[in-house]
């Protein structure tokens, strides 16, 4: 049942929940990956890295151009992407645009560097220069994007980097900060949680329970959709211990790690919310300067992690290849991604497959950078190898719990380089920048938007779900694309009393996606129905 099951499991956020699936008839076969559209900025500027960093979210799309200091946002209507806003930088925090995430009608663009300074009569500067800062908008009603607002670092510091990556769910906020002045210079994640004015409050800062000179600890960042867990890359890490929660052995400089951290809430003696590390990850076979924790990724349940190392030197191809057999100068930096997954119902975890490139000559050259971005969603994973020559982005699939190589996606015009710069992926869904591309004018970037990864769904889907009481359910199922349906709720199934919350179209494909800001304090059952 494994497959039928991650094919319908709908996205939602808040606690565990049960899936119930009700005489579904189902299709496995696996979609064509084609191109739905491509994206470039309003205005192009010469090695403007349009594409710094890349975040999608239903029919929306947010692009980074750090370098132009301007994020853009392009949304899908009738099929057809066009740009919908755009951000400009106007503050004194500088390198806007280098980190993006968007989450229902949320949107963070940071900026990871600042210039403040203000003076005393004595002359000497108070506050802080480069700190960073990450601005929040909020999209209306009407679909147009807001200014909300500015939040700075809680340990703000000199050349701290604060916002150099971000992730965003419904009811959580991740922003890294990178360096902390402290005794050993480690970096920070600073966790935010929606609170009772609108806004977003620091709920937690945590750090490396192994905190390391200069491991730039929160380079990458991402969240579970439930907002429960969260992975932090760490590249320069310098362990070379191996595999999870091994003992450092502090021999390997660049080695790399990442940590998974685990929300917990306790009501015993009071309710108490606490942040505890759940695994600390390495790499099978580390080596020096692999930068394993450069890209992080997370699936939607938080079962899943990926991990870029595109400096890792194997020169194997495809899945499960030989380890530790590198090739020399012919595979130098060509790249590795490794996939760890969590033993159900358990926070124990293990690597289940280590990723290189495919369909390639994989003895030519070497400085591939695959796992330069990574992204998951459901049993799709992407990876990214950002070099000139032979950029790409690879696909693999998940079946019965094996993973496997799909397909490599390239942009085949000659003025596009640096394609899978960075990537994201949700359902069907997924968006790769190209920030070198110079169709527009010279290196001014590209985005590119395509469809077909997640097999075809089943038509109609009954699928229903329950969800705990407490923060905001986030749902998405499948049903027949332009089909409308009915979004239902029912605190019991024993007699069932279902109750219309909204009427829905499904997406171009067969996405149905519904917030419940209120949910029923006892939790609740969902489907979604034709009229």
């Amino acid at each position: 049942m494994r497959n039928l099951i991650n094919q319908f499991r709908p996205a939602l956020t808040g606690c565990l929940f049960a899936a119930v699936l009700l005489g579904l008839s189902v299709s496995t076969q696996a979609a064509e990956i084609v191109r739905d559209g491509t994206l470039y900025p309003s205005e192009p500027i010469a090695v403007g890295n349009f594409g710094t960093d890349i975040a999608l979210f239903n029919d929306t799309v947010v692009v980074g151009n750090w370098i132009e200091e301007r994020a853009y946002v392009y949304r899908r209507t009738g099929g057809v992407w066009s740009e919908q806003h755009k951000f400009v930088n106007t503050g004194s925090s500088v390198e806007f645009g280098n980190a993006v995430a968007v989450h229902g009608d949320w949107m963070a663009i940071a900026a990871r560097q600042g210039v403040r300074y203000t003076n005393n009569s004595g002359g000497v500067p108070i506050g802080v220069s480069q700190a960073g800062a990450v601005k929040l908008h909020k999209r209306d009603l009407s679909g147009q994007w807001n200014f909300e607002a500015e939040i700075g670092s809680p340990i703000p510091v000199i050349g701290g980097q604060y916002g150099n990556a971000v992730a965003l769910t419904s009811n959580r906020l991740a922003i890294t900060q990178l360096y902390k002045r402290d005794a050993v210079n480690s970096g920070t994640v600073h966790l935010y949680e929606p609170s009772s004015s609108g806004g977003w409050s620091l709920e937690a800062s945590k750090l490396p329970f192994n905190p390391t000179n200069n491991s730039e600890f929160g380079f990458a960042v991402g969240l579970a959709r439930s907002g429960d867990r969260v992975v932090v890359g760490a590249p320069k890490e310098y362990s070379s211990s191996s595999n999870v929660n091994s003992t450092p052995i502090y021999n390997k400089p660049g080695a790399g790690a990442a940590y998974i951290y685990r929300r917990e809430v306790t009501a015993n003696p009071v309710p108490a919310t606490n942040w505890v590390q759940e695994a600390y990850l390495k790499a099978s076979n580390p080596d020096q300067n692999d930068w394993f924790g450069y890209a992080v990724a997370m699936d939607e349940t938080g079962d899943t992690v990926v991990v870029g190392a595109h400096n890792e030197d194997g020169n194997f191809s495809g899945v499960n290849g030989g380890q530790g057999n590198n090739g020399g100068s012919l595979t130098f930096d060509r790249g590795a991604a490794y996939v760890f997954a969590r033993t159900p119902g358990t926070t124990n975890w293990s690597q289940v497959a280590y990723l290189k490139p495919f369909s390639i000559n994989t003895n030519s050259a070497g400085l591939d950078y695959f796992g330069w971005s990574t992204a998951i969603s459901g049993d799709t994973i992407l990876v990214g190898a950002y070099n000139g020559a032979r950029d790409a982005t690879y696909v693999f699939a998940r079946s019965n719990g094996v993973w496997t190589t799909r397909q490599r996606l390239t942009n085949s015009g000659p003025a596009s380089v640096g394609f899978g710069y960075a990537v994201a992926i949700e359902g069907n869904v997924a968006a790769i920048s190209a920030q070198r591309d110079s169709t527009g004018a010279n290196r001014a970037g590209a985005a590119f938007v395509y469809s077909g990864f997640a097999d075809a769904p089943p038509l109609p889907n009954p699928t229903v779900v329950f969800q705990s009481g407490g923060a905001a359910v986030d749902l998405t199922f499948y049903g027949t694309p332009g089909q409308q349906y009915l979004l239902q709720r029912t605190e019991s199934l024993s007699p069932a009393n279902w109750i219309t919350l909204q009427t829905l179209t499904a997406a171009p494909d067969g996405k149905v996606t519904y917030i419940d800001a209120n949910p029923p304090t006892g939790g609740a059952f969902y489907r979604i129905t034709p009229p």
